[in-house]
C-alpha cells in the first residue's frame, strides 16, 4: 500500500556523524546503571538511565521517519522495521527460556511443563512482557530482562507513525510547515497532559508506577525526533547559537528532577533540550565520528545485557 502524500525533499545527514556513538554510549550508561542497582554495588551512579533511553525514543522519531520517506510503501516500511526489531529480540526471548532452566529451582521436566513457562513465552513473544516477566524457579520471581518494556513502545511509535504523516502532510500538493508544528506540538502538550496527570490516577486507584513510562508518555520524545526531521535544517542552522543553554537546562533538569517544580519545567522542556544537544553531538562532535565506520551493535547490547547481570548476580 502507497500513501497519496506530497512530495518532501529528504535533507542530507552527513555520512561522518556521531548518530551510532551516541546509542552505543546510550547503551553504556544502561548497562552500568543496571550493573550498579542489580549487583549493588557501591559505586558512582549518575542515575541517567532513563535519559539514555529517553535519547533512543528521540532518534527512533529522527531515523524511523526518515526511513518511511525512503521507503517504497507502507508494506516495506513495516518490513523493514520488524527485521530489525524482532530477530534479535526473539533470540534473546527463546535464549532465556532455553537456558535459564540450569538456574531454575525446578527440574527440567517441571520447568518446561509449568504453565509460567509458557506464560512467559506467549507475554514476551508479543511484546506484552509486563503480563508474565518471570520464568518458573528462576531469579526469585524477579524480571529475567527488565529492558525489554521498551520494545512495545517502539512498536507503537511505528504503528501510529503512518498517521501522524497522514495528519502531518494531509494530500494537498504543497507541505504546510505550520500544519506539521501544530499537529506534533498537540501530540507534545498531549504526551505531557498524561505524565502530569498519570501520577494522581496511580495513586488515586492503586495502578501499577509502570504505567509512567508507557507510549503515552514516550510520545513527545518521538514527537521530537520527528519534529527535528521534518525541520532539520532550520534547527542545524541554529545549533550552535541553542546547544549551550539548552546543555545547562539538561544538566540542571538531570541534578534537581527530585524537586516538584522542576519535575513539571524538566517534563515540559527537557525533550526540546536533549533533542537539540544529541543532534549537536551528532554532527559537531567529530571526535565521535570514528564510530560512524563501525557496526552499531547498541541495540544488542540493551537486549542482552539484563540477563547477563542476572545470571551473574545468582551465580555470586
Amino acid at each position: 500500500m502507497k500513501l497519496d502524500l506530497p512530495s518532501l525533499s529528504l535533507s542530507q545527514i552527513p555520512k561522518q556523524n556521531a548518530f551510532t556513538a551516541i546509542r552505543i554510549i546510550c547503551a553504556i550508561i544502561v548497562v552500568y546503571e543496571h550493573l550498579v542497582v542489580l549487583l549493588d554495588l557501591n559505586i558512582f551512579s549518575a542515575n541517567i538511565r532513563n535519559l539514555a533511553v529517553e535519547t533512543f525514543f528521540f532518534l527512533s522519531g529522527f531515523w524511523v521517519t526518515r526511513s518511511f520517506f525512503t521507503s517504497k510503501n507502507l508494506l516495506e516500511f513495516f518490513k523493514k522495521r520488524l527485521r530489525k526489531i524482532f530477530p534479535p529480540y526473539l533470540i534473546i526471548i527463546f535464549a532465556c527460556a532455553i537456558l535459564l532452566v540450569f538456574l531454575s529451582t525446578l527440574d527440567a521436566r517441571s520447568y518446561f511443563s509449568d504453565s509460567g513457562f509458557w506464560k512467559y513465552l506467549a507475554a514476551n513473544i508479543t511484546t506484552l512482557n509486563f503480563l508474565h516477566p518471570d520464568l518458573p524457579g528462576v531469579f526469585d520471581g524477579h524480571p529475567v530482562n527488565g529492558s525489554l518494556w521498551t520494545i512495545k513502545v517502539e512498536l507503537g511509535f511505528y504503528i501510529f507513525l503512518p498517521l501522524i504523516i497522514i495528519l502531518c502532510l494531509g494530500t494537498h500538493d504543497k507541505v504546510s510547515s505550520v500544519r506539521i508544528l501544530f499537529v506534533l506540538m498537540t501530540i507534545y502538550f498531549l504526551s505531557l497532559a498524561y505524565v502530569f496527570a498519570i501520577p494522581f490516577f496511580i495513586e488515586k486507584y492503586n495502578l501499577p508506577f509502570s504505567l509512567t513510562y508507557q507510549l503515552p508518555a514516550c510520545m513527545r520524545y518521538f514527537a521530537t525526533g520527528m519534529f527535528c526531521f521534518f525541520f532539520y535544517d532550520k534547527i542545524y542552522s541554529v545549533l550552535n547559537y541553542l546547544v549551550a543553554p539548552c546543555f545547562i537546562l539538561l544538566v540542571l533538569s538531570v541534578i534537581f528532577k527530585n524537586v516538584n517544580f522542576v519535575f513539571y519545567i524538566s517534563s515540559i522542556f527537557e525533550p526540546a533540550t536533549l533533542a537539540i544537544v544529541v543532534i549537536w553531538s551528532a554532527l559537531k562532535a567529530r571526535p565521535l565520528f570514528i564510530f560512524s565506520k563501525i557496526y552499531d551493535f547498541s541495540y544488542y547490547l540493551y537486549l542482552f545485557h539484563y540477563p547477563i547481570i542476572m545470571v551473574v548476580k545468582e551465580l555470586i
